[in-house]
């Protein structure tokens, strides 16, 4: 056995044990059975740090608001918590971070909020920090995905993410088991940011010498899916509708976007995921590797080029799981594990029909 699966075995062996500890510190009564029209009062757990989840599960808060359910989500950290802070169909959001004692803190508050059901869209096994969190919270009933129902978890949804099943259509599966057949199929997002930030990335945008603006999002998360200077350049040289040239500005991560000496092409004035969803929301066009922005894409029906990397497991298919769920997208594949391997014809040609289709 190599030395990489022993460690894993190890820690998930560790983390079992963790988690009965847990359970056994902090019981839950056994709860009775579920009844969906007792549910008034709800919390989402959406706290696994990543912007992409967040936004696909925006579906969920919409529709369970409007069925008039007293809505809260817990997030991990306050730059997950300004994605949500202006959207109305959220009453309550609750951050907290990595550290133990922040979950037992967050437990503690929250236990006197009295939640009818947790919502956790996770299916992995749960963490220690998550049993205690949830174990302290102490809902009348937790729900997830692909669990045995136990004093953790007495509600258990499956979702096998077959072939053909986009991640977003677990927000129908929730809203289903809540009596609330309501949310389209595949559901659309549901994002609102500060509306002084969507007016000064206008402002910013109104400053470039061009009227329609192509958002370039270079990098995902590590090298093998971020673009190569070559896909830059021709992008950059290529965007254009009918003749009529575009503004290409670049956004994410300060330290990538600074390191990228590329004529032709502006640089984003922001900082924060926030100024790149502002940016996004006023933009023409966006090419972007990193799934979080092609949901943001989707949530404000922008067109969109995403660039993911090949599919290498037939049961689980990321480039569908998580692939757009826009009917404004092209999605390409790369030939090996590299978004850099995606021929620059293959870009310009995507982007031709983009614009030509969409603007």
């Amino acid at each position: 056995m190599k030395f990489g699966t022993l460690h894993k075995r190890r820690k998930a062996l560790l983390n079992y044990v963790k988690r009965c500890c847990a359970r056994l510190i902090l019981p839950r009564k056994r709860p009775g059975e579920f009844d969906a029209a007792t549910v008034r009062k709800i919390v989402f757990l959406r706290d696994n740090r990543k912007f992409g989840d967040l936004i696909v599960s925006t579906a969920s808060f919409r529709e369970a608001k409007q069925y008039g359910m007293e809505v809260s989500v817990i997030v991990g950290g306050q730059a997950f918590a300004s994605l949500l802070e202006f959207n109305p169909s959220i009453d309550h959001v609750y951050s907290h971070g990595p550290e133990l004692w922040e979950s037992i803190r967050l437990g503690w508050r929250l236990r006197r909020e009295h939640y009818d059901l947790a919502v956790d869209f996770l299916d992995a096994q749960p963490t220690f920090k998550r049993i205690v969190l949830l174990h302290l919270m102490n809902p009348r009933h937790a729900l997830s995905f692909n669990k045995k129902p136990d004093r953790s978890y007495d509600v258990s949804l499956t979702d096998e993410h077959r072939l053909n099943r986009h991640a977003s259509l677990r927000n129908v599966d929730v809203l289903a088991r809540l009596g609330i057949t309501a949310c389209p199929s595949p559901p659309n997002y549901d994002l609102r940011i500060d509306p002084a930030r969507v007016a000064e990335a206008r402002r910013f945008l109104e400053s470039l010498p061009h009227k329609r603006t192509l958002l370039l999002n270079p990098a995902g998360e590590g090298p093998l899916r971020s673009l190569s200077a070559s896909q830059i350049e021709a992008i950059v040289a290529n965007a254009c509708h009918r003749g009529e040239k575009f503004n290409v500005v670049l956004t994410g991560r300060r330290e990538v976007i600074d390191a990228i000496p590329v004529a032709g092409a502006s640089k984003s004035p922001f900082v924060d995921y926030v100024g790149a969803i502002a940016l996004a929301q006023v933009s023409d066009l966006i090419v972007t590797p990193d799934t979080s922005m092609v949901h943001v894409a989707a949530a404000f029906g922008k067109p969109v080029l995403a660039l993911y990397q090949p599919d290498n497991d037939v049961w689980y298919v990321n480039s569908k799981v998580w692939g757009p769920n826009n009917p404004k997208a092209v999605q390409l594949l790369s030939r090996d594990e590299r978004v850099a391997s995606i021929e620059n014809p293959r870009i310009i040609e995507a982007l031709k029909h983009l614009s030509d289709t969409y603007l």
